[in-house]
């Protein structure tokens, strides 16, 4: 039979085996907190639609000069209009436009001011 050979094996001992340890786990924590965020505050699409649903309306009003207020109920999407005089200038209307989801959740919003005609 071949004889066996002794070598000695160089190992790690037990505490750089747990400082490595601790170093993956807070590498791996910081990695997923940041993934998290990424995620969490990445563009909703519901959040698209309301900003798109926001400057038609506001295109809409100033085209069709249809300065009052109203509700309007666009799908999962509830618009909020409001007209008024701007610093009780007669010639300046400030024209305010909310979004909001069915959760009455604020999606987007808008203050426009607008030349009135005379």
């Amino acid at each position: 039979m071949a004889e066996l050979i002794q070598q000695k094996i160089k190992a790690s001992s037990l505490i750089e085996v747990v400082v490595a340890m601790v170093v993956m786990v807070i590498t791996f924590g910081v990695g997923m907190m940041i993934y998290h965020n990424i995620l969490r505050s990445g563009i909703n699409l519901q959040n698209v639609k309301a900003e798109m649903l926001l400057s038609k309306i506001s295109e809409e009003t100033i085209r069709s000069r249809s300065y009052f207020d109203e509700d309007i109920n666009e799908g999962e999407l509830i618009v909020r209009k409001k007209v008024g005089k701007y610093q009780n200038n007669a010639l300046l209307l400030l024209l305010e436009i909310q979004v909001y989801s069915k959760e009455e959740k604020l999606l987007a919003e808008s203050n426009n001011l607008i030349l009135a005609d005379e």
